[in-house]
């Protein structure tokens, strides 16, 4: 099972230098109403790293301890006590900002489409996920013998399943559009000044962090 990495740490930072980059010595387009072709880009940008930053465990962890520890016992291959569910509380406010941003300019294809993938998972994982957690956690398995449990199951984990997938393709297009904006963003910044040391720092800060992840991994 692919379960997402933990990208939001290192997005929020990257996000946060990208949006201070793009309002550098442009005091005066402040004054203006719309915002720059630029600064419209990184404010849907910084909505969708809102998105990957509020979740502080995948998906594909929850479904994996969810099959683990409370499968087992619908399926009766365990004693059905003290059961756990985690709250969904997360689901709607992730979808929220993923639909803002998507519905926002410039165009960003390779993120608009696995966001609206991830948005649709979300919108089917959430009712059958709030439906369980609520079952769980009146502990109404023990008056009925896990029967709800085992009848809800199978949507469960086929809305999950197709979530895991939805989030990791999300991430994986956040972090692809992360690497290419700090890097258009150091090479852009001219050499021997503040700014090219600050983007130099992220930038090799973040290459040095996807290498020991791909070691760890």
């Amino acid at each position: 099972m692919f379960i997402a990495k933990p990208v939001a740490r290192t997005l929020a930072v990257a996000a946060c230098l990208l949006a201070l980059s793009a309002c550098d010595d442009k005091s005066t387009k402040t004054q203006e109403a719309q915002p720059s072709a630029e600064q419209a880009e990184v404010l849907k940008y910084n909505e969708y790293i809102a998105a990957a930053n509020m979740t502080s465990a995948s998906y594909g962890k929850q479904l994996a301890e969810y099959q683990k520890y409370t499968q087992p016992a619908f399926d009766g291959k365990k004693k059905m006590d003290d059961l756990f569910f985690t709250e969904p509380l997360s689901m709607g406010r992730i979808k929220e900002h993923l639909d803002k941003a998507h519905s926002m300019k410039p165009d960003m294809p390779e993120l608009d489409e696995p966001a609206r993938l991830y948005s649709e998972a979300l919108a089917k994982a959430e009712p059958v996920s709030r439906d369980m957690y609520n079952y769980i956690s009146a502990k109404t398995y023990k008056s009925d013998n896990g029967a709800h449990g085992r009848e809800i199951q199978p949507a469960l984990l086929s809305s999950m399943q197709t979530l895991v997938a939805a989030q990791a393709n999300f991430f994986e297009g956040i972090e692809a559009k992360d690497r290419a904006r700090i890097k258009a963003e150091f090479e852009r910044t001219e050499k021997g000044t503040l700014e090219h040391a600050q983007m130099g720092m992220v930038y090799y800060l973040k290459e040095s962090l996807d290498a020991a992840g791909g070691v760890l991994e």
